[in-house]
């Protein structure tokens, strides 16, 4: 082999590894982007419980209301009317949970990948309150404008809440 074929050799080489090298880094900036976009634009109807962990904290994030509690032991009686009761999700990773200002808890949000009690493989919202109870939610989803959290436990509350300002 000449001293010019592996000139040319190495110079093909190096295009080829130049062209590989920016179609990897295209491809996943565009990856990137999709997600981007849904965290940054938080969805009014979309199920969560089978979302990536970035998306379900993007939109969960903000002030959320309590509007009422269903389910539980008395599955068919009428939703439990809730005043005065908030949720803020920051950044995905804490959680401040308020009654009429008193602070139920302020707390970092452990989340863990694992099989609900439905036996369905989610993301769940794991927190401990002020009293040091601690709770495990599976998000399910946004409906309407309104999160559903779902107690990841048998006989569980519904939790259903509008965003607040």
């Amino acid at each position: 082999m000449t001293t010019l074929s592996k000139m040319h050799l190495h110079l093909c080489m190096n295009k080829t590894i130049f062209i590989l090298i920016s179609i990897l880094i295209l491809s996943s900036q565009c990856k990137k982007a999709e997600i981007k976009d849904e965290i940054v634009i938080p969805s009014s109807n979309i199920v969560l419980k089978d979302k990536d962990l970035a998306i379900i904290k993007g939109n969960l994030n903000g002030k959320w209301k309590l509007c009422y509690k269903q389910g539980g032991f008395c599955e068919l009686c009428p939703p439990r009317i809730i005043d005065g009761e908030y949720y803020e999700f920051k950044d995905g990773n804490r959680i401040i949970w308020t009654d009429k200002n008193l602070k139920l808890a302020d707390s970092e949000i452990l989340w863990k990948r694992e099989k609900d009690v439905f036996e369905e493989n989610t993301f769940i919202l794991n927190f401990i309150d002020t009293r040091s109870y601690s709770y495990s939610f599976i998000v399910e989803g946004i409906y309407n404008d309104t999160l559903l959290l779902t107690e990841n436990s048998y006989d569980s509350m519904s939790y259903y809440l509008t965003r607040s300002n």
